[in-house]
């Protein structure tokens, strides 16, 4: 009877170690794009919140941009999927020269990635053009071929719109849509004001300030 339980406690605590080191690599790979080895969806989405709220807290302007790759289809259909990965690893690790290691870059999935980063809307087109022109001179080669890939980007800020996830993300999306309209390879601003917006008090940015702001009463009132 002793030894069985000596054996179900050493398995019970060889389990728990397992389970502990296994822990970060599982969770790494929920947070991570397998293509790209960028932030995925989710896991953007959840820091971007995060950042936007403190944001929004410290008062530090923040632009925001969707980034859409150019007849990526067309790609894919002419010289297969294997091809198509290749361009977003190589388009992915572009992106991620041009920006400071503070800056957000997520695949958002296919092949449109997001952006943020803390700076002004004046500092803003000169970083997206830095993006666009650093994909557009990228040149993949693909079976002795060199692929021309180019960049749609719809840009907006916390300056024109405050700290709303969703509203920037919307705004964004429908300036990536005008600039795919207006002949690709370009950027382009939203075009709606903060002034425009009917903001939701219930949006992402005001629940995670309300958090930290309970978080620093609870700090402020509690014994030294």
């Amino acid at each position: 009877m002793v030894s069985i339980l000596y054996v179900m406690f050493v398995l019970g605590l060889l389990a728990r170690l397992l389970y502990r080191s296994l822990l970060p690599v599982v969770k790494s790979f929920a947070e991570v794009d397998d293509l790209t080895g960028l932030m995925n969806r989710k896991s953007c989405v959840d820091v971007a919140i995060q950042l936007l709220a403190q944001g929004e807290k410290d008062d530090l302007p923040y632009v925001f941009a969707i980034l859409d790759l150019d007849h990526f289809k067309s790609i894919n259909d002419t010289y297969g999927h294997q091809c198509g990965d290749l361009v977003l690893r190589e388009v992915a690790m572009a992106l991620a020269r041009s920006l400071h290691g503070t800056d957000l870059l997520a695949r958002l999935g296919g092949e449109e990635f997001i952006v943020m980063a803390q700076c002004s809307s004046a500092h803003a087109m000169l970083l997206m053009e830095r993006l666009r022109t650093e994909v557009e001179s990228l040149k993949p080669r693909w079976e002795g071929r060199a692929l021309n890939v180019t960049l749609s980007i719809g840009l907006t800020s916390t300056e024109q719109l405050g700290y709303n996830f969703n509203h920037l993300y919307a705004q964004a999306d429908a300036a990536l849509y005008r600039a795919k309209d207006q002949g690709r390879n370009r950027i382009c601003w939203s075009s709606v004001g903060q002034g425009d917006v009917m903001y939701d008090p219930w949006s992402p940015g005001r629940v995670w300030r309300s958090s930290f702001a309970a978080t620093e009463s609870m700090d402020s009132g509690a014994d030294p």
